[in-house]
């Protein structure tokens, strides 16, 4: 990671892109995608001609965080969807997790603490670890009303969907639904299992989802308002 003016950045290369973009992102901070033959050494001159922006963004970004995901390092991981609260103890260990203590999670790292890639990819674990053992009989839960059947239920951590559903018939879930409230969680599982019907958004699509969940379309429009309670560091898992 480079930094501009004490600003940290990460340099990404898009053989697509035909301009240097710069984007703020949540957990990530200040990324700038530049073209295959763009020269790294004039990405500091773009910075600087844009550097009252990237100021301006990134402290607006700051004040929409919740105070809880600006310390350092995490403390605590609110499981809002089972009720958890996980309490994080680092322990400086080439170790494996340790996630059975809960609600106290021993939380082992190659390195300390400061690492923040380190401390999100050994959390993203531990997090993945519970959503497969508590998802994939949520999903049942849901599909057996409706005589629904999938085939394959996979957990990972997309980061731009909370879940899909494949023509194959494999569900993949992202462990961070374990951070939205329970009745979300229930609109995001009934959402995919539509698309065992449906592979579409089509009209038939949204008639069979509403059949299954009459509030969907109120959750859907309001599923931004609750993904803040997904800490913005896990981004760098």
């Amino acid at each position: 990671m480079l930094e501009h003016n004490s600003i940290p950045y990460t340099v990404k290369v898009s053989a697509r892109a035909k301009r240097v973009t710069l984007r703020i992102q949540p957990g990530l901070g200040l990324v700038v995608s530049i073209p295959k033959r763009f020269p790294k050494r004039d990405i500091p001159d773009v910075l600087a001609e844009h550097d009252d922006w990237i100021r301006t963004t990134l402290e607006e970004m700051d004040s929409q965080t919740p105070q809880a995901y600006r310390r350092w390092p995490p403390e605590t991981l609110d499981l809002k969807a089972i009720g958890e609260t996980w309490h994080l103890n680092f322990h400086a260990s080439s170790n494996r997790l340790d996630g059975t203590h809960l609600p106290n999670v021993a939380v082992h790292l190659a390195e300390d603490s400061t690492d923040r890639v380190a401390v999100a990819k050994a959390c993203a674990e531990l997090l993945k670890r519970r959503a497969r053992r508590v998802l994939p009989s949520w999903v049942c839960h849901l599909a057996a009303p409706h005589g629904i059947h999938v085939s394959k239920i996979s957990i990972r951590g997309q980061r731009t969907v909370w879940g899909s559903y494949s023509s194959s018939g494999t569900l993949s879930l992202n462990y961070k639904l374990l951070f939205l409230p329970p009745r979300y969680v229930d609109y995001v599982l009934l959402h995919e299992l539509a698309h065992t019907r449906h592979l579409d958004h089509s009209p038939e699509f949204w008639k069979f989802l509403f059949s299954m969940d009459p509030q969907a379309e109120h959750l859907d429009a309001t599923m931004n308002e609750v993904t803040q309670t997904v800490p913005p560091w896990l981004e760098l898992a």
